[in-house]
Formats: structure tokens, sequence, C-alpha cells
């Protein structure tokens, strides 16, 4: 028999194996906000929607990255939103916008100069449960994008980018 991890494993004992195994497996660590990796332009999980958009401007200095961020749930947990900006290299962060109420505005838009992915790529939306939450800097859950997803669509105008984020949010669940 060739040496290796499964009859390792197997030596050792079935229980070590599974627990080996489990142990690979991420883990929430408590009081650790839950993330989830964003990837796409549309974004609906946890009760909460992410849609990107790219309105152009006249030149690439006024060309603006557009996020809307939606409460899918009236009865869900978020409450507040913030989006901050994240140099991956340094981890550095800046705060592009802090206490979106998605309480009393379920839909909140957030421009940002698509020159400012330059230096920090990054994007962190984090929602929070509460004010307490907010004001403690807890996020209940993280949605990280790496840079402004390939699938997020350019637009000219702002009407045809609202149409956009329309069409979109018929598409998306109530949850």
């Amino acid at each position: 028999m060739e040496r290796g991890l499964v009859p390792c494993c197997r030596r050792i004992g079935g229980g070590v194996g599974l627990l080996a195994g489990l142990l690979l497996l991420p883990i929430a660590v408590k009081g650790q906000p839950e993330e989830l990796p964003g990837a796409d332009a549309i974004f609906a999980a946890r009760g909460i929607a992410v849609l990107w958009g790219v309105l152009r401007g006249p030149d690439e200095a006024r060309t603006q990255v557009v996020l809307r961020i939606e409460r899918l749930d009236p009865e869900g947990p978020w409450r507040f939103a913030s989006v901050e900006a994240v140099d991956p290299f340094t981890g550095q962060r800046e705060l592009i916008r802090l206490a979106l109420n998605l309480e009393t505005d379920p839909v909140v838009t957030v421009g940002m100069p698509r020159e400012g992915f330059v230096a920090k790529p990054s994007r962190r939306i984090l929602l929070f449960r509460d004010a307490r939450a907010l004001q403690d800097g807890r996020p209940g859950l993280v949605i990280s994008y790496v840079g402004i997803p390939d699938t997020a669509p350019e637009f000219l105008s702002r009407e045809d980018l609202a149409e956009h984020f329309r069409r979109i949010r018929e598409r998306l669940p109530n949850r």
C-alpha cells in the first residue's frame, strides 16, 4: 500500500482523521463578523443585495462606480451599512461612507470615482444590526470585493443606470 494521507489517517484512527478534516473547515469565531466574498455585479444573500454599475463620465476622472445596497428583507437584521476602501497590500482602510441607514431608507446608493480604485481597489460593505454595533465598529456581516466586478455594466446616463438597477431588482427575491 502506498503511503499517503488516507492510509495514514486510517492507521491513526477514523475519529482522528474526521477531526483533522473538520479542522480544515472555516469556523466562525464568536464576535467576528461573517465575511462573504462578492465576485459579481449582483450579490443577493442574507437579506441584502449589492448591485454594481459604472456611470461613464466625459473622461476617466469623472467616471463613477455606483453601488446600490438594498435591504431585501424588512424583517432582516441589517439596519446600517458602511462602505470602506482597502489597499490589499498594506491593509490600509479608508471609510467611503459611514452609517447608511437601511431602516429609514432600505435602498441606498454610493458613488465613488473609478480612479479611487487605483490606490485602494478592494471594497468592503459592512452591515450592522443596530446603532450600538455601528458605534462599536462591530459589523455582523461583511461583503468583500477584490475590485470592481468584471460583470459591472457601464452606462452613459443616470437614467439608464437606474433602469438597469430597477430591472435587476425585479428579478431578486424579497428576502
